[in-house]
């Protein structure tokens, strides 16, 4: 079960680092803007920044302190492109991903349920004798098939 949900979030998390890779890039655009106050960051710092900043985490406090207004403004429509795809549609999506994988799996296991069923009911006729089956009334030539009717109709 937690192998096909975790086979379907390898393709999430493979989209996810490539859209924190273009966030990277992008605050690393809007740090060489900045000038002086950004020297020095290298790119594993902006991808980690990227990556807290698309999980939730609003600092920009490293992009903003020192940068002149017109760069300010760039980093917060930056920083609210970034709240937007990385919270709002990659943490839904990942819920989606999962719902997914577990709905698979419930249908997976109902489908094994019953082939169990199916396998015990042949294994106890097995140990009848043959005339049985040849009796109408206790093996009839009919299969009746019994359901819930649904309340809401």
């Amino acid at each position: 079960m937690l192998t096909t949900v975790f086979r379907k979030l390898a393709i999430f998390a493979f989209y996810f680092l490539m859209v924190i890779g273009a966030f990277t890039i992008l605050i690393d655009i809007v740090a060489k803007n900045v000038g002086s106050a950004q020297q020095g960051l290298d790119r594993a710092y902006l991808f980690i920044m990227a990556l807290r900043q698309s999980i939730g985490d609003g600092d920009t406090s490293t992009l903003i302190d020192k940068s002149e207004l017109e760069y300010r403004i760039i980093t917060w429509i930056v920083w609210f492109i970034i709240q937007i795809v990385g919270n709002v549609v990659f943490m839904n999506f990942i819920i989606a991903v999962v719902n997914e994988g577990y709905a698979e799996c419930i249908n997976v296991r109902m489908q094994s349920i019953q082939m169990a069923k199916l396998q015990m009911i042949e294994e106890c006729e097995s140990f009848l004798p043959s005339f049985m089956f040849k009796n109408d009334k206790l093996f009839p030539r009919f299969i009746i098939h019994r359901r819930e009717l649904n309340q809401n109709i």
